[in-house]
């Protein structure tokens, strides 16, 4: 079971034999935290691999279904009396989308993520589909780690998702480790860090060191040589299946039927003239322009000033829209397009200011 590091303490050897209890199988030992998102980030030969392989291992003695694409070697599981209903089960990419009922109450590893999680396609279709599958472990029990060099390469949106980083460097690398001549891959440093404030109410803050001795014993059991495809995040995603119709065919003109509902209309027809209300036609729609700081003022010891006032902003707010723009005489008058059995009518209006 991973301790806090002591750096006087000694690096006995230890038979396979004592693999599990090695690895920490108490049966008060949670092995991996409850529905969170892990992501273990370190260097080439880090041993990041080598602590998602270690997860999975106590995930499996305590019986989780696991979901990996990591190949571990399944005679080496039996040796160490892992039950082969409790191997994992490979994952791939087009399963983990699918949201399958199977991938609840689980344990998910993936090495090597931001190979299936592309930064530069953020907001391609299956990014968004993860981000969606990862907002909604709690609900689903899920258990989901990650292993990469940097959480920098993973998009935004998913990085918001991520509660924990985990830091692995092999102590081979470090003043201690030569000093105490610690061989390569045999004992791996792990600094865990609190991204979301969950673990300990700050954000970023390291509440964690640990180690995992021996790790030559975890080598064994999966391949570490295993070459993953760089092109799998760079699958399209399509959907088939229902159709969804939106019927937006009557959508503008209910816009403009609402704008003429607005309190702020009421003001400018009632004082077309000092509004410097006015229509004009652009060869295809009518339109109909008003001063809105004039307006402003008149309607200033109105009770419903507010309301006039608000009314203004939405109308600013859809300027950009097809059926709201700026009127084309530089003076910052607004227009609203106007619907057709609405032109007589203000034709008779603002004809008798004439």
């Amino acid at each position: 079971m991973p301790v806090e590091i002591d750096y006087e303490l000694d690096i006995p050897e230890v038979d396979p034999d004592d693999y599990l209890e090695e690895l920490g199988a108490e049966d008060d030992y949670n092995p991996v935290p409850d529905e969170y998102v892990g992501l273990l980030i370190g260097p080439k030969g880090g041993g990041k691999d080598l602590t998602l392989a270690t997860i999975c291992f106590r995930a499996m003695y305590y019986q989780y279904p696991i979901y990996t694409n990591i190949h571990f070697f399944p005679d080496e599981l039996k040796r160490l009396g892992i039950k082969e209903e409790y191997f994992p089960k490979k994952l791939t990419l087009d399963y983990m989308v699918s949201f399958d009922k199977s991938l609840e109450k689980c344990v998910i590893a993936i090495s090597e993520i931001d190979t299936w999680i592309i930064k530069s396609k953020a907001n391609a279709n299956l990014n968004i589909i993860l981000t969606s599958f990862l907002k909604q472990i709690r609900k689903k029990g899920v258990k989901f780690f990650g292993s990469l060099h940097s959480d920098d390469a993973m998009p935004g949106e998913i990085q918001k998702e991520v509660d924990l980083i985990i830091e692995c460097k092999d102590a081979f690398y470090t003043d201690w480790g030569k000093e105490n001549m610690v061989s390569r891959g045999k004992m791996i440093f792990q600094n865990y860090y609190d991204r979301t404030g969950v673990f300990t109410g700050h954000r970023g803050q390291m509440f964690g060191s640990y180690y995992t001795a021996r790790s030559e014993n975890v080598w064994r059991i999966y391949d570490s040589f295993q070459v993953y495809d760089p092109f799998v995040g760079f699958q399209k995603v399509q959907f088939e299946g229902n159709e969804i119709t939106l019927d937006l065919s009557n959508r503008n003109q209910d816009t403009i039927l609402s704008l003429w509902k607005l309190d702020v209309i009421d003001v400018v027809l009632d004082n077309p003239e000092k509004c410097e209300a006015s229509m004009f036609n652009d060869g295809v729609n009518t339109w109909f322009s008003f001063n809105p700081r004039k307006t402003t003022q008149i309607a200033r010891h109105k009770e419903n000033f507010q309301q006039i006032s608000d009314d203004l902003e939405v109308i600013r707010g859809m300027r950009t829209k097809t059926f709201v723009r700026a009127s084309r005489d530089g003076r910052g008058k607004m227009s609203i397009q106007t619907l057709p059995h609405l032109v007589p009518q203000l034709e008779e209006i603002l004809g008798k200011n004439e």
